[in-house]
């Protein structure tokens, strides 16, 4: 989506190429884990998709910690329980 807008799509077109593409891979993803039988591969797999999560769950609670808290120590605990609990 962000490729589709620095190349003069606009908003709309950043929206589609982004929703295609996530449910592209999304599907791609969802079709190797059924496919593939080793444990040792099927867990790349599944990282590849939770690294993400984790990565973007907790800098989104880190964000609404930083508004709710004052304490860094705090900001950074709830930071992590967040990250665990979206990934």
């Amino acid at each position: 989506g962000t490729w589709a807008y620095q190349t003069g799509a606009g908003w709309l077109g950043a929206i589609v190429v982004g929703l295609i593409a996530g449910g592209v891979t999304l599907g791609i993803g969802q079709v190797l884990l059924a496919i593939v039988r080793p444990m040792w591969v099927r867990l790349p797999i599944a990282l590849a998709f939770v690294i993400p999560a984790v990565i973007a769950g907790y800098h989104a609670t880190h964000g609404i910690a930083k508004l709710a808290m004052p304490s860094e120590t705090w900001q950074v605990v709830f930071s992590i329980i967040g990250a665990i609990a979206i990934g």
